[in-house]
């Protein structure tokens, strides 16, 4: 019974390890990890079971570690966060291992345990914290996005515009007042989101452009080149891109914005064009700018890539991060 009791703890403690971690740091395809993962430890434990069960028992345990070291090795290459604590705790405990390698089970056992937990601790309070600091980021920028999106001149010349078409154009008065309605109510659903797909993302920017071409009396179109299955993105950068396009710039009559879209295994690159004819952008991080940046670090860390500059007559926003799938 006792025997019994032992291989059970040791199996839970076996297998908990490296799953744990797997979602610690947030790996992808996680059932295929955990599939592989959970038969190594099963495979494992057979073995123990079968043969020397009291010498063998250890093995259990070493091998968790050792796959939980392969984990945090895969976390350290792929800029995993707060990888250095867990990593160091896991290779000191493997390096003493020899030493106590034909010690009781009990003592390799308080050996290992002490000193995993009290990591697997600091990790739980290190996530509490990011987590904290993520809720109060994303707060302020739901807060921002309504900010800079209901802004009053904004607004107040989308009413000045209502009453132009209401005297001037009755029929395309409604249409208008639609499309306006459309993008506040886009807006307002966004802010309380930390990712959209890019589908939606592509509505809202739509909604906009065609809000700018009554504005101005124009033609603008928004011309998709690639496949948008899939993708996802924080809600509002593309769009802040073309909002910037329009209050930085005089765009002519007929128009065209051009977002490309290209894959590279799971590397996506978003790349958006947009006409200027006045070049009043600078390379400095303006309001819009700072809020791309900000969700796109909110979303991916340190995995992704922003640049902004000017080709030409055309004004270019390049973003490539890694996809989900």
């Amino acid at each position: 019974m006792r025997l019994n009791l032992m291989l059970v703890f040791t199996f839970i403690v076996s297998m908990v390890l490296p799953l744990f971690y797997l979602v610690y740091y947030r790996f992808r395809h996680k059932r295929i990890w955990f599939s592989i993962t959970g038969a190594l430890i099963l495979l494992t434990a057979a073995y123990v079971i079968k043969s020397n069960f009291i010498s063998n028992i250890n093995i259990l345990l070493f091998f968790s570690l050792t796959i939980t070291l392969v984990i945090n090795l895969l976390a350290l290459k792929w800029k995993r966060k707060n990888t250095g604590p867990s990593l160091f705790i896991i290779l000191i405990v493997l390096a003493v291992f020899s030493n106590f390698a034909n010690s009781s089970y009990i003592s390799f056992l308080t050996i290992t345990s002490i000193p995993i937990v009290l990591v697997m601790l600091i990790s739980l309070i290190q996530e509490m914290k990011v987590n904290r600091a993520q809720s109060i980021a994303a707060v302020r920028l739901e807060s921002e996005l309504l900010k800079r999106n209901l802004q009053p001149h904004f607004l107040m010349n989308s009413l000045m515009l209502v009453i132009e078409l209401i005297e001037q154009r009755p029929d395309a008065a409604p249409i208008f007042v639609q499309a306006l309605a459309e993008e506040m109510k886009i807006l307002i659903k966004f802010s309380s989101l930390s990712e959209v797909s890019l589908e939606e993302e592509i509505t809202l920017c739509r909604r906009h452009i065609e809000i700018m071409a009554y504005r101005y009396n124009a033609d603008y179109l928004l011309d998709i080149r690639g496949d948008t299955e899939g993708i996802i993105i924080p809600p509002a950068i593309i769009h802040t891109q073309i909002v910037n396009a329009f209050s930085h710039n005089y765009i002519a009559n007929d128009s065209l914005f051009i977002l490309s879209i290209r894959r590279e295994g799971i590397n996506i690159e978003l790349e958006l064009t947009s006409p200027i004819n006045i070049k009043s952008k600078v390379d400095s991080l303006g309001i819009g700018e700072r809020y791309v940046y900000s969700r796109l670090k909110e979303k991916f860390g340190y995995d992704f890539s922003y640049e902004s500059y000017s080709i030409k007559s055309s004004w270019v926003n390049k973003i490539t991060f890694k996809g989900t799938t």
